[in-house]
């Protein structure tokens, strides 16, 4: 798709020099890889990984630096929920996940 686009920019008579034109590219480049880098995961949030393992039976208690996630009919399981903003890092959530037993 990505190539497709830029063949096609490239076709057409474009409006901009040769300058504006290289910079077009790479702008539109960077921000397409972009876009592929942060949707390609599973991407998920602390507070929608709270609900979803809520759900499934997991109790939540504070910890001094993270949130832990219990469940009683695993005892000695305990899964850290980090506190700050934003996505759960892929790899980080798919371990999350594999402990919770929801993967």
């Amino acid at each position: 798709m990505v190539v497709t686009c830029l063949n096609r920019f490239r076709k057409e008579k474009s409006p901009f020099d040769k300058k504006e034109e290289t910079f077009f590219v790479k702008t539109f480049t960077y921000v397409i890889i972009r876009i592929i880098m942060f949707t390609g995961g599973e991407g998920m949030t602390a507070k929608e990984f709270k609900k979803k393992i809520k759900a499934a039976g997991w109790k939540i208690t504070q910890g001094t630096r993270h949130e832990l996630a219990t469940h009683p009919d695993k005892p000695g399981v305990q899964i850290a929920i980090h506190r700050h903003t934003g996505d759960i890092p892929t790899g980080t959530l798919s371990r999350m996940l594999k402990d919770a037993g929801l993967k």
